[in-house]
């Protein structure tokens, strides 16, 4: 198998820092209503601390996930089915390659903890209503989900793109539902590469019957080469590589690009 899992069941002002006594209790009662280790509490305020004086969202996106390299590789991160009740979680020790995505996004605007949490909430369930019916499943609803709210610019566009109408029907208890989208085919990856930027998100589009995207990762660039950060499940782990080499191992159909806005 490839690395990709399917993704089944699976301005914001800078404020003062409210008092220790505070966020302890914060954090308390909400880890009474959700998941979330103390220890990735913890990572978290100091990764918002760390981001504070950066001006650009790209630039803490950059930061932000360069500290999570190396955090395992989950299949399934997230705790909700048809007969499990959906939980917000909330981690930093695992990830697969969209809670790795998302958090790395959240984590980059919010300027405190509360605004990390609601943003989260926001990027990962549709209208950031916590239920398993809620949560965006398919990546391309995810990715639609990020332009409306204002986070993300589709760059998949121009007459190179194609154009793509797919059922999906793979995740359990999830009604089907016929995907739009375009996406550029793999023969343009050099093309595509010269203009990507650091932040960027790439989807790569699914062969599969009943998928619309198999893998993503977070585009950092180092001078002329092209770099993915990603968690890779033959890797079992956060990763960093070059995005050729991951390009060529991997079947697909072409890939998208969203780009993250600064306001």
């Amino acid at each position: 198998m490839n690395d990709a899992q399917p993704f089944l069941p699976q301005g914001i002002a800078s404020a003062k820092m409210p008092p220790m006594k505070f966020l302890v209790q914060s954090w308390f009662a909400f880890a009474q209503n959700n998941s979330i280790q103390s220890n990735d509490a913890q990572l978290i305020r100091q990764l918002i601390a760390e981001t504070r004086s950066m001006k650009s969202v790209v630039g803490r996106m950059k930061h932000v996930s360069g500290k999570l390299l190396g955090a395992v590789y989950l299949r399934q991160p997230l705790i909700g089915s048809l007969t499990e009740a959906e939980v917000f979680t909330v981690r930093l020790d695992g990830f697969d390659c969209i809670t790795f995505l998302e958090t790395a996004l959240a984590l980059a605007r919010a300027r405190n903890q509360d605004e990390f949490l609601a943003l989260l909430k926001k990027i990962r369930y549709r209208n950031g209503e916590v239920a398993y019916q809620q949560r965006l499943h398919y990546t391309t609803d995810w990715a639609r989900n990020l332009v409306q709210l204002g986070l993300m610019t589709d760059m998949t566009l121009g007459e190179t793109t194609v154009h793509r109408e797919k059922l999906l029907n793979v995740v359990k208890g999830i009604p089907q539902q016929m995907a739009r989208f375009r996406f550029y085919p793999r023969s343009e990856i050099q093309t595509v590469s010269r203009w990507l930027k650091d932040g960027d998100f790439i989807l790569f589009v699914s062969g599969r019957a009943g998928l619309d995207v198999s893998h993503a990762g977070l585009i950092v660039r180092n001078g002329e080469q092209v770099l993915m950060r990603h968690a890779r499940r033959s890797y079992k782990k956060v990763i960093e590589q070059d995005l050729m080499e991951f390009f060529g191992a991997l079947p697909m159909s072409g890939f998208m690009i969203f780009r993250p806005k600064e306001s």
